[in-house]
């Protein structure tokens, strides 16, 4: 079995997910007997010899491949119910029996009063949904659970993304997140934003809810300590980021993960302003890329950047333009001045500060922000990842056609083959000529050619023709001339 995770084809209709030679499937692999509907987990040694793991199509048969050549296949009860969450499984023991198991051995079972429809599981908490009936657990830090409190929703739950400190909850036609307080769960403290069958308000939203998940979203931050998203039926899972405890995933049946950010506004209810991150997804990953200062009293709730442009949805759901004023220029703020203006090495705060402000389509700022920062040397004493931050801000201005930012960021990264001939285009001023010389830079010489011909200068053709050694075209090109 190779290293890394994959996903790998066992058969037309079975597949297995495999993480180095371990089951990622499953907590842990499987160590016992099979009865009607009784199978149960056992921690494992790390040595445990199992291979590969493959359903059958009806999801009825569990065929478990061990290192050894032998192959294990397990029945698989179809109301068995089963839920993982960081090497701890909760699983149905029998019609109305739950079991949690422990990575350190350590079982606890409680019974329902009816046989639950599924279950759920959570860093702290756990959950069974029985119907309409929703009842959720605590879990003990010294082992097993305890009743914090049932829920009557007013359709059977779909899927449940157990927080830290709060949930989201999907059920038919709407998603609501709800704090998970010590003194119970409450209806009363669900918190859905939109609705498919509301007012026109509403529909607003659900509108600008559907255009940031079928859109291309780079990243979604909530100045809002909840966040409700209408997702009906194609929502398949929700979960929260490993790497970032606030941050809430939702996959929906297009393979599309929408990263929202949830912050409790009563921890901050002592600042007038705080900072939420802006985030790109990396397969499902949330991966922070920047930050984005929120003032409290200009309360703003889904900051969305899509294709390049930083939008808000408003409390009335109107998708609008919002003003960048409000991502803070780090660099002006005392409170950073000291950690970012200190050495000739940038610091992460400074590469994700630059790397939202090219996300922004801002290369002038994060390149006047780099110069600030670490200051421009003529004796060459940066750092090597300084000079790799002014060379990103180059490349990116010059896909934008910057030629001034681009001569001015190379110039910084000690980049001496390209400044020479990036100096010869600042006086070019159409962007079809521009962009004919970029893809000369990339060796793309017949769209350069093309481009120069459509461009004030043909006679620039002539040129990148001779040197492709096109001497039909560069024949034509000298008639023309």
């Amino acid at each position: 079995m190779g290293r890394g995770r994959r996903l790998l084809p066992f058969c037309p209709v079975l597949a297995f997910l495999s993480d180095g030679g371990r089951i990622l499937l499953l907590a842990f692999p499987w160590n016992s007997s099979v009865n009607e509907r009784i199978v149960e987990l056992r921690p494992h040694p790390r040595d445990e010899p199992i291979a590969a793991l493959a359903w059958s199509p009806c999801d009825e048969f569990l065929t478990v491949a061990l290192r050894d050549g032998s192959v294990v296949t397990f029945a698989w009860p179809r109301r068995l119910l089963f839920s993982a969450c960081k090497g701890s499984v909760l699983m149905s023991r029998s019609l109305n029996t739950l079991v949690l198991c422990e990575p350190s051995g350590e079982e606890a079972v409680f019974s329902l009063s009816n046989e639950p429809d599924k279950v759920f599981l959570g860093p702290r908490h756990c959950a069974a949904a029985c119907g309409r009936e929703l009842i959720i657990y605590t879990r003990k830090s010294q082992g097993g659970v305890a009743l914090l409190g049932t829920l009557c929703l007013p359709s059977p739950v779909q899927l449940i993304g157990f927080g830290l400190e709060y949930a989201v909850i999907v059920f038919e036609g709407q998603t609501a997140i709800m704090p998970l307080e010590p003194n119970g769960a409450q209806i009363n403290s669900l918190r859905p934003l939109h609705r498919r069958n509301s007012s026109a308000k509403m529909k607003e939203a659900t509108l600008a809810a559907e255009m940031l998940r079928e859109g291309q979203v780079a990243a979604v931050a909530s100045a809002s300590w909840c966040l409700g998203l209408s997702l009906g039926g194609e929502a398949r899972d929700v979960f929260w980021d490993g790497k970032h405890s606030d941050v809430l995933v939702i996959v929906t049946s297009l393979h599309q993960a929408v990263p929202f950010i949830c912050c409790s506004k009563a921890s901050f209810s002592e600042e007038q302003a705080f900072q939420v991150p802006v985030l790109q997804l990396q397969g499902s990953h949330a991966v922070e890329v920047g930050l984005c200062c929120i003032d409290l009293e200009d309360l703003l709730f889904p900051i969305a950047l899509i294709n390049g442009v930083l939008l808000s949805i408003s409390t009335s759901g109107n998708l609008t333009s919002l003003c960048l004023d409000c991502l803070s220029c780090l660099h002006q703020t005392p409170h950073y001045h000291t950690s970012l203006n200190n050495s000739a090495e940038p610091s992460s705060l400074t590469i994700r500060y630059v790397l939202q402000l090219l996300a922004l389509g801002r290369d002038g700022e994060a390149l006047q922000a780099l110069e600030g920062m670490l200051g421009v040397s003529p004796v060459g004493n940066l750092s090597a990842t300084a000079r790799d931050c002014f060379e990103a801000v180059g490349w990116h201005a010059l896909d934008r056609l910057d030629i001034n930012v681009a001569c001015r960021s190379f110039k910084a990264a000690k980049r001496c083959d390209l400044v020479p001939w990036l100096c010869t285009l600042e006086e070019v001023e159409e962007d079809v000529a521009l962009g004919a010389h970029m893809k000369a830079l990339h060796h793309n010489w017949r769209e350069a050619v093309e481009l120069l011909m459509c461009s004030s200068d043909p006679e620039a053709a002539l040129d990148i023709a001779c040197q492709l050694e096109e001497w039909h075209t560069a024949i034509d090109l000298a008639k023309v001339g």
